[in-house]
């Protein structure tokens, strides 16, 4: 792991873990954030889909078992719309594949369409941990809530603003690019300051580039505008 990611998941922890009001929202932060979604990136390749299908049905007949402990509906679990990643051999306390499942009738780009249940494979197939984030919109708020293997992990919330606070002022630094360019592609700027906040709340407890909750950050977010915007605005 490199040193920058150590840094930056040591700051988080003051920044996210050991309160519930809005978190702190420091750009290093999020340049931090960007360097390991390109991690994340740069060492993991889409499953296929007879290979995503396998690894469904494992995920499936182990919520029925109670193998996995959900805590979001069922029924609201999107595996229409799951996505898988083989990461690359040999990355510290980072298994073979995880899967991420989305809920359903979530808005895209949206704080709340980061939620979902990510589940980690070694390479014989077997589980080895799962993670869930739920993402709950309340008045002026969006209230995160973080959960590994079946356990609450921690919570945290961040207030919504509005498109004049984001708009008005020409962007002057790199998280107003971020922003700036999420906005071009029809995606709620709030997303970024939830996805910075999701994965410092449980993350930086572990001080590692492994962990499950930055994991379903990604399998949510991987393949589209979110992550593409911060690593490169």
């Amino acid at each position: 792991m490199s040193k920058i990611l150590t840094i930056f998941l040591a700051i988080t922890m003051f920044s996210f873990c050991f309160t519930t009001a809005d978190p702190v929202f420091a750009h290093d932060n999020a340049d931090e954030f960007a360097e390991l979604m390109k991690f994340y990136h740069d060492h993991s390749q889409p499953l296929k889909d007879n290979q995503l299908n396998n690894f469904i049905k494992r995920i499936r007949n182990s919520i029925q078992n109670k193998e996995i402990k959900v805590h979001s509906k069922i029924k609201d679990l999107d595996f229409e719309r799951a996505k898988g990643y083989k990461f690359d051999e040999g990355l510290e306390n980072i298994d073979s594949y995880y899967v991420t499942i989305p809920l359903k009738n979530l808005p895209d780009g949206s704080p709340e369409s980061i939620s979902g249940l990510t589940v980690g494979f070694n390479d014989s197939y077997v589980i080895q941990e799962y993670g869930e984030i739920i993402v709950n919109e309340k008045n002026k708020t969006y209230k995160i809530k973080a959960y590994k293997n079946g356990k609450y992990e921690g919570s945290t919330t961040i207030t919504k603003h509005s498109s004049q606070e984001y708009g008005t002022i020409k962007p002057m630094s790199y998280m107003d690019d971020v922003v700036d360019c999420m906005d071009r592609y029809g995606v709620n700027p709030d997303t970024a300051k939830a996805v910075v906040a999701t994965c410092g709340l449980v993350c930086s407890i572990t001080l590692g580039t492994g962990c499950i909750v930055c994991l379903g950050v990604f399998g949510a977010a991987g393949s589209g505008v979110i992550v593409g915007c911060f690593i490169n605005p």
